[in-house]
């Protein structure tokens, strides 16, 4: 027989218990669990709320995941849609030809190549297309096609608009383009010749100054000479002419501003 007592926190004694001798090992492992249980539930407690935490986040994590698998599933439908791939029955079991989307894939792919080509060159076209007037504050003084001539009377056929101004006023490229000739052509006087490409060149004649040398690659809106009144005229103005293929063309179709 020996005695088992339980002291408290106060260090008094709580309970006490006579076990005979053929029990103590009985008696022994109880006691070590009921002294362990509490540390033991603390542990237990502690990591089931550690697993309660991950299976949450694993959870938040397979909504993400069903989420962007709808995601790709829409766009993929979205995809064969644009790109007029026949959709098969639910029901099919022939399987989508994996090699007709990617070919497909690829010719939209050159396409917007193409597209892209399209633009650059339009972009390019509308900045060397004559688009602006020449001088500041225009005033037409004379129209393009058959007009008197100043000095005869005569009827002739007037190439291009007379623009006037006054002396010295700058004169500015309508367009991208290069210079072609700058210097003195007869009754032209002193003359520039701008040439855009597709086949249209601008010329801006009486010029009392020029600011350009020929092979001079200009913008639209540069300054290129100023007004003068040289050669057969008789004021300042600009005499301002658009040709297409050599032939004058009116300049008024050219004036968007």
């Amino acid at each position: 027989m020996f005695t088992v007592t339980l002291i408290g926190r106060d260090m008094q004694p709580k309970f006490t218990w006579n076990i005979k001798r053929s029990h103590g090992v009985i008696a022994s492992f109880c006691l070590v669990t009921i002294m362990c249980f509490p540390r033991e539930k603390k542990i237990l407690t502690t990591e089931n709320q550690q697993l309660a935490a991950q299976v949450t986040q694993q959870t938040a994590l397979l909504e993400t995941l069903r989420d962007l698998d709808l995601a790709c599933e829409r766009d993929m439908h979205r995809l064969i849609a644009h790109s007029h791939i026949p959709v098969l029955d639910a029901g099919s079991s022939k399987p989508m030809a994996c090699e007709t989307l990617a070919r497909r894939a690829r010719d939209l792919t050159l396409r917007l190549g193409d597209l892209d080509a399209y633009f650059v060159d339009v972009n390019w076209v509308l900045s060397n297309t004559p688009s602006v007037t020449p001088i500041a504050h225009r005033k037409i003084t004379s129209s393009f096609g058959q007009r008197q001539d100043p000095f005869d009377n005569h009827f002739v056929w007037h190439k291009g608009l007379d623009l006037s101004g006054r002396m010295g006023t700058p004169v500015v490229a309508s367009a991208d383009g290069s210079v072609v000739f700058a210097g003195w052509r007869g009754g032209y006087g002193k003359i520039v010749v701008i040439d855009h490409g597709f086949g249209i060149q601008t010329h801006y004649g009486h010029l009392h100054t020029i600011d350009v040398a020929e092979g001079d690659a200009v913008r639209r809106g540069d300054q290129i000479a100023e007004i003068g009144s040289t050669g057969r005229s008789t004021a300042p103005h600009l005499h301002y002419e658009v040709r297409r293929y050599g032939l004058p063309v009116d300049p008024k179709n050219y004036l968007l501003d």
